[in-house]
């Protein structure tokens, strides 16, 4: 699990935890993260829009993936890895 403060008018610095499914993750094959925002007081915050980039940390091209639509409290989505080593993921998040 890996949380993160991140500062989202107007709800102010909400937590964000990441956390993958299996856990510790695979080192090759698809493993999904979830993604759960929650704002102080332990509320649930809506998102609408993730948008997440994914690769290799030597690779020279990235692996992009958009979804529109969130679960109920969180956001799940694959990550595939096609080879063993550190891989770096950037997420964007639309509110």
């Amino acid at each position: 699990m890996s949380l993160a403060g991140v500062n989202l008018p107007p709800y102010g610095t909400v937590t964000a935890q990441l956390t993958t499914d299996p856990f510790p993750p695979l080192t090759t094959g698809t493993v999904h993260m979830t993604l759960r925002l929650q704002a102080p007081g332990g509320r649930t915050e809506p998102v609408d829009r993730v948008t997440y980039t994914y690769a290799p940390w030597t690779a020279t091209m990235c692996i992009r993936v958009k979804h529109n639509q969130m679960a109920r409290e969180s956001f799940r989505g694959p990550l595939r890895f096609t080879s063993m080593g550190d891989w770096w993921v950037k997420g964007r998040l639309q509110y």
